[in-house]
């Protein structure tokens, strides 16, 4: 059942009724950092869904314990979904963490995606103020290389792209539009 607002009504307004989507098939590492930036941002999901994946990608009860403890916001409920040591392409993966969802708006993050401190707030405001269902997450793509920065500049290059990640979605809209595609990377 999704929910449309808090259930506990004081929730501070830092925290929106949203369900946080991270596919992770990376390293703990990456994760720890990516879950740490989620929780320095401006405002919180008061749900925050991992989906942990892929073959090589090992997180122990104790480090998801460590991220738990990191995370440490009891209005907010982190869930981990652990699939580890099977390969599940980030559109399965976003679309097991739907089918786990508590609330009617969704919100996509990855891992090697760095959000800006108040990407969340905006595009909840953005939805909420147009009464949008749908507001597209854009990405800029920076290397850390030359070679990197090669590669970007001759495909991408410097200007934001419409991506799923930072994308807010409300479940009625997913439901029209259709689920992600499960074997695309």
């Amino acid at each position: 059942m999704h929910k449309n607002k808090p259930e506990n009504s004081s929730a501070p307004e830092r925290f929106i009724p949203i369900s946080l989507i991270l596919p992770c098939a990376d390293n703990y590492v990456k994760l720890a950092k990516r879950v740490q930036s989620i929780k320095n941002s401006s405002t919180l999901p008061l749900e925050f869904i991992i989906i942990l994946s892929g073959s090589l990608l090992k997180i122990t009860d104790q480090q998801k314990l460590k991220l738990r403890e990191q995370w440490v916001i009891d209005e907010s409920n982190l869930k981990f979904l652990d699939f580890c040591g099977e390969t599940i392409y980030p559109g399965a993966a976003r679309n097991i963490g739907l089918s786990h969802a508590s609330y009617a708006i969704i919100s996509f993050i990855d891992i090697n995606t760095a959000p800006e401190y108040n990407w969340l707030e905006i595009q909840y405001s953005q939805l909420m103020s147009k009464k949008n269902s749908l507001i597209l997450g854009s990405t800029v793509f920076r290397g850390s290389s030359i070679v990197q920065n090669l590669l970007i500049d001759s495909s991408y290059g410097r200007k934001p792209i419409t991506t799923v990640p930072g994308t807010m979605v409300t479940v009625e809209a997913l439901s029209q539009i259709g689920y992600f595609l499960p074997n695309i990377r």
